[in-house]
């Protein structure tokens, strides 16, 4: 991979000259160094996050037909409301600028469509059991 990674850059004139085999010593210890940071990196956050506690059945099937309700409130929500709500919480980093920009209304009416349909599952799931 060293060798390769060399030869391409060599070939796109990236490096002024190729000195083998020194700097494919160089470049080998470079991305060893690298990986090794990266595992470190991965070890560290892997050991932060707690495991996840066994899930209760019962928890379970409850949060999804919540979920299926909730669902089902948003079907009820004219086209654009849905949009907007999936833009803003089904995109990762979604946001209500972001989805403003991406449907071409106004921020604040972003908002307020947010705002609305936000309301309208609360209703529905209120009557909805």
């Amino acid at each position: 991979m060293t060798w390769t990674r060399l030869i391409e850059q060599y070939a796109k004139g990236k490096l002024a000259e190729l000195e083998l085999p020194g700097l494919a010593i160089r470049q080998a210890r470079f991305l060893a160094l690298n990986e090794h940071q990266r595992a470190r990196t991965e070890m560290r956050v892997l050991a932060a996050v707690p495991e996840p506690a066994p899930t209760d059945p019962e928890r379970e099937l409850a949060s999804r037909q919540e979920l299926e309700r909730v669902l089902a409130a948003l079907e009820t929500c004219s086209p654009m409301a849905r949009k907007v709500f999936r833009l803003v919480y089904a995109t990762p980093g979604g946001n209500a600028a972001s989805a403003a920009q991406a449907v071409g209304l106004s921020l604040q009416r972003v908002r307020q469509i947010l705002c609305e349909t936000r309301t309208h599952i609360r209703k529905q799931m209120e009557v909805t059991p």
